[in-house]
């Protein structure tokens, strides 16, 4: 599977484009760490089609930093005699690295409104801000119930089998073939 999921930082402004069967590309040039500290950063073409390349160039600039997913594409060119390799990101997902929490437009149905609501909660988030302890848990189980032991009672463990088992044979009929 060929997938490339790179942080990156923007270092030039992406360019749009239509192609000639009327399909929209955008692309820019991205640098991200090479992995030594002491190297420079290594830097790649980031590509996007169709919807991507519209969100590429209304929403980021030079500077921006983000996280771009997508698969890594080798061009074969010939320059000058030679042949030669340029990798590039196809993109098909960005997430801007700007510090903020994206909105998300939940809808709501109740039997007053069905309005979409950008401040409403769900009714499964827990304020961390509260001090109210968890109820203990029990851990009483059905056979000390009826038995009428005490759960605080440590249990001794069963005493394990020392007799060995061969395992049973598998006839050859249910084996497949595997070339190697």
């Amino acid at each position: 599977m060929n997938s490339c999921i790179l942080m990156v930082k923007i270092v030039e402004n992406p360019q749009l484009r239509t192609t000639q069967d009327e399909k929209t590309v955008a692309d820019m040039w991205v640098e991200f760490e090479n992995g030594k500290p002491e190297e420079p950063p290594a830097r790649i073409r980031v590509v996007g089609w169709g919807n991507t390349a519209a969100e590429i160039q209304a929403n980021y600039q030079t500077g921006d930093r983000a996280i771009v997913v997508g698969r890594l594409k080798m061009n074969v060119f010939e320059r000058e005699g030679t042949k030669e390799k340029r990798a590039e990101l196809i993109a098909s997902r960005l997430h801007k690295l700007d510090g903020t929490i994206p909105t998300t437009i939940t809808t709501t149905t109740t039997a007053t409104s069905a309005s979409p609501s950008i401040s409403s909660r769900p009714n499964n988030v827990v304020n961390l801000d509260t001090k109210k302890k968890s109820p203990e848990p029990d851990y009483l189980d059905y056979e000390e119930a009826d038995s009428g032991t005490n759960p605080s009672t440590p249990v001794s463990e069963p005493a394990l089998s020392q007799a060995k088992i061969a395992p049973t044979p598998v006839p050859d009929e249910d084996l497949d073939e595997i070339p190697f």
